[in-house]
């Protein structure tokens, strides 16, 4: 690493503002170097294995760089050391430089996540300093930008005409019907708390309004807009009727609207927008050295707002994915992000150059993390599935609103090239979606219904184990397809196999009526059906018994060669149903097949007749004498496991 000299000119007003070590860190020079990408491990600056002194602002502020590290022991050899931004975030920044403190020599530039910055910078990566209050002519310059230039990613596509939808009159603070065809207005995403279910006065707001829906109305004022709907007040509580077909056009509702401010700060809607109100923001992070004002810079507004009890909420994650624009108030800062750009109110970019030449996006190589998808709930259909594994780590207050918190996500789907039905959660994936094309509703149910879920989850109370509306899932588990897909060049990208359906399928109610399947598949060709989800589903087909036991952190198969396993659950899959059984029987249902795969469904009985799924697996046949089962088979074994033919119950 090269040295930088040691600054000795320094003014008597700096000497006491630092001590001893840190005095020497000639921080004008440092941030004056240019061209220093050609050092890819940077250029050893200061060494900081010196004790901090409390007294001392430079002291604490690299104090607190060395906090951010997941190892900050004291026996690290701590070093300061100047690196190039336009190699840490894009090529094509300007080469100037940022300052990491490390714990050791070599660490690569693209692991760097906290940094300091001179705020001395112009047209290029620098440091901004905050106030207590939220400056609106920055997040107006981030607006224009994107409507001007982002038309492509984030212009409006559907001008549907809600009836009866209500906003609040920023101006008057009154609630107003207006066309959601034509105007132009605010959404607001935040937690709605407990026991915060005041009513309005016909078209008026209560006079104590809690302090982020008062704060929200401030912002509108502020960039210039006019009307705000917020779920509270725009959607009549007391009239169920309204109150249903304004909940289902929810998704529409963020989609369309102008940007959507959410509010991760606080658990409940009375503790207001940091920065833009009364409540206010967590002191910025920098120190004064003479004329050279110095920024801390991290990713932790970003883990702010992915830790916040905000981002646990059922009903805010498709507020947030379908929102065109987000606007988002933390305790350290606003962050905007839209589906071409975004930016951090404590970072100052020269935006525009790191626009691709058609100005409509932000180019690929700038490494800045982010807190959303930039694509919104994706491109390909098959993507559904992310984003369901993502929905059902979430909360929901009431669970029977698993489906409608999620329903916006499914009509984003249903708008693509290739639509996605689906079947009160099961997705049916368009005919064109297969190789090849499957028409058949009953072959496209069974390829959506084989999903499992890796790593530990719980029953959402009163809901089936048949879809995933039924589960919950822990941080790190995941709900996945576990059918095999091939990418094909074309613009399908991925396609699935030719799996055929092999088993009957009916639906039963919560009246007990059972209806069979012809009668529902034309409900969903027609997307009508039962107001009411059904409870069970009653399939007949083959059913075989695994046996295994318990063998440390796995399971032991003692029924099927071990090769023919695809997939079989670790422990915690099936925990919830056998947490503390050593030895026991998975049933197993053959939903699908090829010539030599077969899908099976694990289950277990939880009463006579009556079983739950715990997961799903393809296993492979390995006789070459296995000829295929039907809906009719009459076969006993296969590789030596006995076949029954049985009508299930499926809860």
């Amino acid at each position: 690493m090269a040295l930088v000299p040691v600054r000795s000119d320094l003014t008597e007003d700096i000497r006491h503002a630092t001590c001893t070590n840190c005095r020497s860190i000639a921080f004008e020079q440092i941030f004056s170097l240019r061209d220093i990408r050609k050092h890819k491990g940077g250029i050893f600056v200061h060494d900081l294995s010196y004790s901090a002194v409390p007294t001392c602002a430079v002291c604490q502020l690299l104090t607190k760089m060395k906090s951010t590290h997941s190892d900050h022991s004291t026996k690290h050899n701590w070093r300061l050391v100047a690196r190039s931004a336009a190699q840490r975030f894009s090529q094509h920044l300007p080469d100037t430089t940022i300052l990491t403190v490390d714990p050791r020599p070599n660490i690569p530039t693209s692991r760097t996540t906290c940094f300091l910055l001179s705020t001395n910078g112009v047209d290029c990566l620098s440091g901004r300093l905050l106030s207590n209050t939220v400056d609106w002519e920055i997040v107006k310059t981030w607006m224009a930008t994107c409507k001007t230039h982002h038309s492509k990613h984030c212009g409006r596509t559907d001008f549907s005409q809600i009836p009866g939808f209500r906003v609040i009159d920023c101006k008057t603070r009154m609630i107003v019907t207006v066309d959601s065809s034509h105007v132009e207005y605010v959404t607001l995403s935040y937690v709605w708390g407990q026991g915060n279910d005041e009513r309005t006065s016909g078209n008026e707001l209560p006079n104590e309004l809690p302090r982020t829906i008062d704060d929200s109305i401030r912002v509108v004022n502020f960039l210039g807009y006019h009307y705000l709907w917020v779920d509270r007040y725009c959607i009549p509580q007391d009239n169920i009727a309204e109150k249903t077909k304004l909940i289902d056009c929810m998704g529409l509702i963020y989609e369309n609207s102008a940007f959507t401010i959410i509010a991760t700060a606080g658990e409940d809607p009375t503790y207001g927008l940091p920065g833009a109100g009364s409540t206010s923001r967590t002191p910025q992070s920098y120190v004064q050295v003479g004329a050279q004002f110095v920024t801390m810079f991290s990713t932790t507004a970003i883990e702010e707002i992915t830790t916040s009890k905000w981002n646990t909420r059922g009903w805010t994650y498709q507020e947030a994915l379908l929102s065109r624009r987000k606007l988002v108030f933390s305790e350290q800062g606003v962050i905007f992000q839209c589906g071409a750009m975004h930016c951090i109110e404590d970072l100052s970019v020269p935006t525009l150059s790191l626009h691709t030449k058609n100005l409509q996006q932000y180019r690929a190589d700038f490494d800045m993390p982010k807190p959303f998808p930039s694509r919104g709930v994706g491109e390909r259909p098959v993507e559904l599935f992310d984003r369901i594994s993502e929905y059902c780590r979430r909360d929901l207050t009431y669970e029977d609103d698993v489906g409608r918190a999620f329903q916006g996500v499914y009509q984003k789907f249903m708008r693509m090239k290739y639509p996605v039905a689906q079947f009160h959660g099961i997705p049916l994936f368009a005919p064109e979606y297969f190789q090849p094309e499957r028409h058949s509703i009953t072959d496209r149910f069974f390829h959506g219904f084989a999903w499992t879920i890796f790593g530990p989850a719980a029953r959402r109370h009163g809901l089936p184990s048949w879809t995933w509306m039924g589960w919950k899932l822990e941080q790190k588990s995941a709900l996945r397809l576990s059918l095999p897909g091939r990418r094909t060049t074309s613009g399908r990208q991925l396609e699935f196999g030719s799996y055929d359906a092999i088993t009957l399928l009916s639906v039963e109610y919560i009246d007990r009526k059972v209806v069979p399947w012809a009668q529902v598949q034309q409900g969903i060709v027609q997307n009508t059906g039962a107001d009411y989800p059904p409870v069970n589903l009653r399939l007949v087909g083959m059913l075989f018994d695994i046996e295994l036991s318990k063998d440390g952190d796995s399971y032991v198969n003692h029924s099927w060669p071990s090769q023919g396993w695809d997939g079989f659950p670790r422990p915690e899959h099936v925990q919830f149903h056998f947490k503390k059984k050593k030895n026991f029987k998975v049933p197993c249902l053959v939903v699908m097949q090829t010539h030599t795969v077969v899908v099976v469904l694990l289950l277990v009985e939880v009463e006579e007749g009556r079983y739950e799924r715990v997961g799903s697996s393809s296993l492979y046949w390995w006789s070459s004498a296995y000829g295929g089962l039907s809906t009719t088979s009459q076969i006993e074994t296969i590789e030596g496991i006995a076949l029954r033919r049985e009508q299930i119950r499926l809860g």
